[in-house]
Order: structure tokens, then C-alpha cells, then sequence
């Protein structure tokens, strides 16, 4: 059982919210598309091999957070998915969708819920295009995610070129790049700790970002930002594990799947988006942790 706030009234912030849940109650039910269903219901069991089904890996779907040990949420996690695929035929089964989705639904505890925090999401911040980005003409195939990804590197270079230099040094550029295009992609599950005592504040990150004005020109703006938040955040133990005589890109992944938050981290993003302006390299750094200050000084 989760301790968020899940009475918290979404109705409030997101539009168009009990529609949503209106569309669920007519969408939970069949008929579903069989291949689908037959994917979703194997990849989400709880026993048996589900083969090619998902790449021949493990037994069943690896989630996070502990309610998924449970067939019951799972059970609860396969009817959202069904219900957002009759709408979005071209999602078809992904592994960061479900990543997040069940996020979701643990803060939540509705499937109702989920349901309607997904498809305004999907629609606000154009994340369909980062799931699949050939429903985008203008892409022409590239892979959006992973030129995002690069945009949001070339910003934590900008504000951080020590660190940036000493993960290129060590030869851990590309594996930060994947691990910045799966925050993406996974909404910034992919590093979401599930433990209860921060599943709060991944409820406040998704209270703030309906609170965004998403800029049509750049959709992908706050994303970016939010993810250039989470570098900086994280800068120490980046730092740490470049100075280790030992360290491989699995420590790397290891730090990108459990982000820790320090206490600045909302106030930052509130300040990016309170304006368009960029703030400069000292305002952001201002937010750095103490490790990483000592660090860029000593190596100035």
C-alpha cells in the first residue's frame, strides 16, 4: 500500500480530467485488439515465459514498486493499457509506457485515475512522438527521444564542462545519453525510486507539470529541463564514479535508476519555467551539491 496523497483532486489541475474517466468506464471493456491483449497478458503475468513476446527476457515484466509482486495489480495495470491502446492503436505494447503507467498507478490507486493522467500527458507534452516517433513526419524516422537526449547533454556540458569532461574522459557519454533518452522515454521512471517516501514527490513533479504552459514551438522544452535538473542533482555521484579506478557504465546506470532529489530540485524547476528566460550558469550551479562545488573548484 502506498502513503501519497492519492485524495489529492486532479480534477483541479488537469482539463478535460473527468472526460477521461468517463472514456475509461467505455474503453475498459472489449472487444480489445487479440494480439495486444495476448502481448500485454503475457508480458504482465506473474508466471510462465513469455518467450519472443518481450525479447525472451526473465519470466514476466520486472516493475519497481512492490504492489507489482501482486496479481491483482496487474491485473489492474493490463485494463489501462488496454482501454489507451483501443484509443492509440499506434502505441501498441512498450516496455517505458508500462514503466510509467504503473507509476502511476501506484500513486493513484485508481485505475480511472491512471487512465486520465495518461492520455493528457500523452497529448500536453507530445510524449507519443517520444514513444513512436514515426507518427511524426517531421522526424523521418530519427529516433526523437535520443535528439532530445543530446540536446539535454550539450546543456549539462554548458553548465557543468568539468564533470561533462570527466564522463567523456572516462568514455561514459554514450551511456549517458541512453540513460537521459530512457528518462525520457519512461516519463523519468527509469530512475524513480518506488519506495513510498518518494513516491510524494514524484506526485509533486506530475502536479507541476500540468502546471506548465507547454511552448508549441519546442513541446520538449520542459522535459529537457527537468531532466537537466536530475544531472545536476545527481552531479556528486556522477563525479564519484568517474574518479573510481574501477567504474563501468553499470555504476553509471546504477546511479540513473535511483535519482535522488535534494531539496532544490522543485524550486529550480519553478524557476525555469516561472519565465522564458534561460538562467545563467551561476544560477544553476548555485543549486549543485556541495560535493560537486568543492570538486569544480579544486579543478578549476
Amino acid at each position: 500500500m502506498t502513503h501519497v496523497t492519492h485524495e489529492f483532486c486532479w480534477a483541479d489541475l488537469v482539463p478535460c480530467f473527468h472526460d477521461a474517466c468517463k472514456d475509461y468506464k467505455r474503453d475498459r471493456v472489449g472487444p480489445h485488439v487479440v494480439p495486444v491483449e495476448i502481448t500485454l497478458g503475457r508480458a504482465l503475468a506473474l508466471d510462465g515465459p513469455i518467450g519472443q513476446v518481450y525479447g525472451g527476457e526473465a519470466h514476466h515484466f520486472q516493475l519497481k514498486h512492490p504492489n507489482y509482486a501482486f496479481t491483482g495489480a496487474r491485473h489492474q495495470l493490463r485494463r489501462v493499457h488496454l482501454a489507451l491502446y483501443k484509443k492509440y492503436k499506434f502505441l501498441d505494447y512498450d516496455k517505458d509506457l508500462t514503466i510509467f503507467s504503473s507509476n502511476l498507478l501506484a500513486m493513484t490507486e485508481s485505475e480511472m485515475k491512471t487512465y486520465a493522467l495518461l492520455i493528457r500527458i500523452l497529448e500536453k507534452f507530445y510524449w507519443k512522438r517520444l514513444l513512436r516517433p514515426e507518427i511524426d513526419d517531421e522526424t523521418h524516422g530519427k529516433q526523437r527521444s535520443q535528439e532530445q537526449a543530446c540536446q539535454v547533454l550539450r546543456s549539462y556540458r554548458h553548465f557543468c564542462p568539468v564533470t561533462f569532461a570527466a564522463l567523456r574522459q572516462r568514455g561514459f557519454e554514450e551511456s549517458l545519453l541512453k540513460i537521459v533518452d530512457q528518462w525520457l522515454r519512461s516519463f523519468f521512471c527509469f530512475g524513480w525510486d518506488p519506495d513510498w517516501k518518494h513516491m510524494g514527490n514524484f506526485q509533486r513533479l506530475i502536479q507541476m507539470l500540468f502546471k506548465v504552459k507547454v511552448d508549441e514551438s519546442d513541446p520538449f522544452r520542459d522535459l529537457r529541463r527537468i531532466c537537466v535538473c536530475l544531472l545536476l542533482q545527481n552531479s556528486d555521484k556522477l563525479l564519484e564514479a568517474c574518479q573510481q579506478s574501477r567504474a563501468s557504465t553499470g555504476d553509471l546506470e546504477a546511479i540513473a535508476k535511483r535519482v535522488v532529489l535534494g531539496g532544490s530540485f522543485f524550486q529550480v524547476l519553478k524557476e525555469m519555467n516561472c519565465c522564458d528566460m534561460e538562467l545563467s550558469t551561476e544560477d544553476l550551479v548555485a543549486f549543485l551539491p556541495l560535493g560537486v562545488h568543492r570538486w569544480l573548484v579544486q579543478h578549476a
